[in-house]
Parts: structure tokens; C-alpha cells; sequence
């Protein structure tokens, strides 16, 4: 279940879990008309009164609820491609991928001339492994 099971779950619980999560976090700041004690921009408000600085306390709350909602997407997004891994991917054939082409034909590969050069040379030695291994035969 751990391996098999568990991360097709994830792969299909992680992004709505973690939207929500996100707009959870993000409603709090709404929060400001009703005097809930320990809501941040409720306490924010408090010390700008106190100091008589309340924009810059305002800013500091807008940063607080950047950096938290940034860290909590760059969190999914980690977690939905560590658990959408290897989903969507297909291993095809060659002559799959020839099929699918327009008339069937294999695509045409231009080379410079040092990799012509390196693919003659991986040839002749392929052509002479497989002559010793011939001649190893007899």
C-alpha cells in the first residue's frame, strides 16, 4: 500500500489539499473585522496604534502573508511533481513513433561532420567486434 497505493492518492489529494491550504491561509487576513484576539493583523494593529506607525505595520503583514503563502505553493509544487512522477510518461518504440509520423517514414537526422565522424568510428569498431566474434566461432 505504501508504494502503491499511497503516492496514485497523493498525486490526486496534494493539489486541491494544498489550494485550500493556501486559501485558508490567505482568508485569515479577512479576519480584520472581527476582533479575533490572535489574528495577526489584529495584533499588528494594536502595536501600530501604540507606536502611531500603522502603515509600516500594514506592510510588514502584507510581506508576513507573501512569504507564507510563497513557501506553501513552492511546498506543493515540490510535492506534486515529486508524487506526479513517471505519470503521463510512455516508453514507444521506434517503429510506434514512425507509425505515427505523416507516411510512416523515420525523421531525417543531420549531423555535423565530428559527430559523422565519432558515428563512423563507433561502426567500423562495432564492425570489428562482430568479425572476432565471428572468427572466435570457427
Amino acid at each position: 500500500m505504501r508504494r502503491i497505493v499511497l503516492p496514485q492518492a497523493m498525486r490526486v489529494i496534494v493539489p486541491p489539499t494544498g489550494n485550500e491550504t493556501i486559501a485558508m491561509l490567505k482568508d485569515t487576513s479577512l479576519l480584520l473585522a472581527i476582533p479575533v484576539t490572535t489574528e495577526l493583523f489584529f495584533q499588528l494593529q494594536g502595536i501600530g496604534a501604540r507606536t502611531f506607525q500603522v502603515f509600516p505595520i500594514l506592510v510588514a503583514a502584507t510581506l508576513y502573508y507573501l512569504i507564507a503563502s510563497s513557501v506553501l505553493m513552492v511546498g506543493q509544487a515540490y510535492l506534486e511533481k515529486r508524487f506526479g512522477r513517471g505519470f503521463g510518461t510512455q516508453v514507444s518504440s521506434e517503429k510506434e513513433e514512425a507509425a505515427k509520423r505523416p507516411g510512416g517514414r523515420r525523421r531525417e537526422v543531420t549531423a555535423t561532420s565530428s559527430e559523422t565522424d565519432h558515428l563512423v568510428r563507433a561502426r567500423q569498431c562495432h564492425q570489428v567486434v562482430r568479425h572476432q566474434r565471428g572468427a572466435e566461432r570457427d
